[in-house]
């Protein structure tokens, strides 16, 4: 496990230090994540995978947000999302199942949080599908693909 750990970091510093990662001065993100893993200090299993959405929210003080909902053969993505919060705002259920409303002053900077732990997929099931593209949290790692984990302004998509 802690290979793992040491290869994912060792290729996230040498992405990071190539000058590809390295925005300009003037850039600006229109949203930033941040993904932090837990571990239990005693077991050192992981307990989930945290993760917060920074935005800029709209300047009508309501932000249209829509989780995963169908990626590769797999629906209702969006389920596998848990304690969903808002930090500057309050949340609300939009008009679909898999979109939320955050409401926030007009142009605040807001953070969505929420996490993935382990139970939300099981390794049972894991088992019938050699291509089940869902999170995945265990006691000894975590597989994610970005297109079924984050959570995304709906403006995002079309720009």
């Amino acid at each position: 496990m802690a290979m793992r750990f040491i290869l994912a970091f060792v290729s996230l510093l040498i992405f990071t230090q190539s000058g590809y990662a390295k925005p300009s001065k003037s850039f600006e993100p229109a949203f930033l994540y941040e993904i932090n893993p837990k571990i239990d200090s005693k077991t050192k299993a992981f307990q989930s995978v945290d993760f917060a959405l920074h935005f800029t929210g709209d300047s009508s003080g309501r932000t249209v947000i829509d989780l995963p909902d169908f990626w590769g053969g797999h629906a209702e993505l969006y389920k596998n999302f848990q304690d969903l919060r808002v930090e500057a705002g309050s949340l609300e259920q939009g008009d679909k199942p898999y979109r939320k409303v955050v409401i926030h002053n007009p142009g605040a900077k807001v953070i969505l949080r929420y996490s993935a732990k382990p139970g939300i997929h099981s390794e049972k099931n894991l088992a019938r599908s050699l291509h089940d593209y869902r999170p995945l949290v265990q006691d000894d790692f975590f597989h994610i693909i970005g297109t079924t984990i984050f959570a995304l302004p709906a403006t995002a998509k079309s720009s």
